[in-house]
């Protein structure tokens, strides 16, 4: 059911929402790295294709109880923007090196645009209400 009892949008649909506007950036970053799609490029992006659904439960905890659109908005954007960072921070410190660093940073650069995007539009998704 895309719509619960309250009237608000399912989580299901914010994260595909948020998905859909995260993903081409990690296509992206795929590209900057000549294109190459082996084990290690799964690796480095399997965090990079959870940062949607964790973003999702954040903002849904979140705004439990706020139902200011702009509110709601204003941290979906701040979730996009910082959830990338902090995943790359982590990977930077399990995966230390120059070149490592330099990737992740890079990635982390790429994606935070998009990132935010679908957090924001998850953010007016969550307080979006059905018409009656």
């Amino acid at each position: 059911m895309a719509i619960n009892a309250r009237g608000n949008v399912s989580s299901l649909r914010c994260c595909a929402a948020w998905a859909a506007l995260t993903y081409p950036g990690l296509l992206l970053v795929v590209r900057l790295d000549g294109g190459r799609f082996d084990a290690d490029a799964i690796i480095y992006l399997f965090p990079l294709l959870a940062l949607p659904f964790l973003g999702t439960v954040i903002l849904w905890i979140l705004t439990l109880r706020i139902h200011a659109t702009a509110a709601s908005i204003s941290i979906g954007v701040a979730i996009g923007l910082l959830l990338p960072i902090v995943d790359s921070r982590i990977w930077m410190l399990c995966f230390p090196g120059f070149e490592s660093l330099t990737a992740f940073f890079t990635s982390a650069v790429v994606i935070s645009l998009p990132n935010a995007l679908g957090g924001g539009v998850a953010g007016w998704l969550r307080t979006r209400v059905r018409p009656v």
